[in-house]
């Protein structure tokens, strides 16, 4: 896929795949670092492991065009939405609920827009494919409503 003035190459990473999504995590810890991800799925999602900027994202509109990302910052998560993508979301995070245990999961914004003086979810193609997942890797713990960080997510705090 062409982005821009990027070929990107995206692959395949199942949300069961600890291994891969600790490495991403260790890739984008504490750097202004972005991937772009596609085809978010309960299951899987493709992920492009060459970094772009945020200036690459907001230049090309990557989040109007269907293309999520991952990054280390909450802030750069939401900003990516405005700037790079409808222009309003969220002012809080979300992250989705299951009770499969093996799943991990990520915190995220999405593309949304004004109706009634509300914020909504866009519904229609390709934004709402869309999401900013941000930070460390969550999983709802065996019969628990509540996400945990997985004890496999880089600790940001090394010190702690």
């Amino acid at each position: 896929m062409t982005v821009g003035n990027k070929e990107l190459t995206f692959q395949e990473v199942e949300t069961r795949d600890v291994a891969t999504q600790t490495a991403l995590v260790k890739k984008v810890i504490w750097t202004d670092d972005i991937f772009l991800m596609r085809y978010v799925s309960y299951k899987s999602f493709q992920i492009c492991f060459i970094p772009v900027s945020f200036d690459f994202c907001v230049e090309w509109g990557t989040h109007r065009l269907g293309l999520s990302s991952y990054t280390w910052y909450q802030n750069k998560a939401r900003n990516l939405i405005l700037y790079a993508g409808s222009g309003v979301t969220t002012n809080a995070p979300e992250i989705d609920f299951s009770t499969d245990s093996g799943t991990i999961f990520m915190k995220h914004f999405h593309n949304c827009k004004i109706v009634n003086n509300q914020i909504v979810r866009i519904e229609t193609q390709p934004m709402h494919w869309t999401h900013s997942f941000f930070g460390q890797l969550y999983y709802y713990p065996t019969g628990s409503n509540e996400p945990i960080v997985h004890p496999d997510s880089p600790n940001p705090n090394p010190n702690a």
